[in-house]
């Protein structure tokens, strides 16, 4: 009676030896470890297969999936496209009619954009001449706003809908926009009488300016004959608006013609 040889524990297989042929293994199992068949998923080495759809760079360095979105605006020639750019720019002076606050000479976009009008949003933003904010209790950070229609071209004004309303022509609005014109009264809010008073914000449109961007002949003869006498009848921050509308128009029109005009 032959003795049947047992392997030490931990001895690998021999191929062609005890016990193989009677467990029907193939010449391929053999060949492959079976530690090499695990994943290894905390390998460096281990290959991830891209779709072929997305584009190799769609995972290059400069090619994140934020930029494939951003590859959509891109023209044949690989730059960007520019973004439509409209005739004219308007631009609001609003003079107040109580002491709330001085003459603003606000740039309004076109819609979707907005001119916000209401309490500034942090400590970064703070109330200028050039901006629809105000220091003022009775308002939200998000009040109103203005816009232009880029149907109409009209300047229009939109409450958003909180609980001290918007005026315009002591009318108040309700959700819908409302066209305003040289001469409207706009009021934020209304008056607050507490421990200290709080005023609402009430201004009259004193102009509308309206700078083309693509301007035909001399840009600077679009302005009225200003005589010195009503030169002499403006304001500070009207001369300030008047001097930076100039300087828009002189760089528009090539520098030519950009001197500004200084009351004496």
């Amino acid at each position: 009676m032959s003795q049947r040889k047992t392997l030490a524990p931990g001895r690998p297989a021999v191929p062609g030896r005890y016990g193989e042929k009677s467990l029907g293994l193939n010449d391929a199992a053999r060949a492959t470890p079976a530690a090499n068949s695990r994943r290894r998923l905390n390998s460096q080495s281990q290959v991830v297969l891209v779709p072929l759809f997305l584009g190799q760079e769609a995972f290059s360095g400069s090619g994140t999936r934020s930029n494939l979105g951003a590859n959509k605006n891109k023209a044949p020639g690989g730059n960007l496209r520019p973004q439509k750019r409209h005739q004219a720019e308007f631009y609001v002076t609003l003079v107040l009619l109580n002491d709330t606050f001085p003459t603003k000479h606000v740039h309004v976009p076109y819609h979707p954009e907005t001119c916000k009008l209401g309490r500034p949003t942090g400590t970064k933003v703070k109330p200028h001449v050039s901006n629809g904010y105000f220091d003022s209790r009775v308002l939200s950070r998000n009040h109103a706003c203005m816009y232009v229609s880029p149907k109409t071209g009209q300047v229009m004004v939109q409450d958003m809908g909180l609980l001290n309303g918007t005026f315009v022509n002591l009318e108040k609005l309700a959700g819908e926009p409302v066209a305003i014109a040289v001469g409207d009264t706009i009021n934020l809010g209304f008056n607050i009488q507490v421990e200290t008073s709080h005023k609402q914000i009430s201004a009259r449109v004193e102009s509308i300016n309206v700078v083309l961007n693509n301007p035909q002949g001399a840009v600077l003869d679009l302005f009225p004959r200003l005589t010195k006498l009503a030169l002499a009848d403006f304001s500070d921050a009207d001369m300030h608006h008047y001097e930076f509308i100039q300087g828009l128009c002189a760089q528009l029109a090539g520098g030519k013609g950009g001197s500004s005009t200084r009351r004496s």
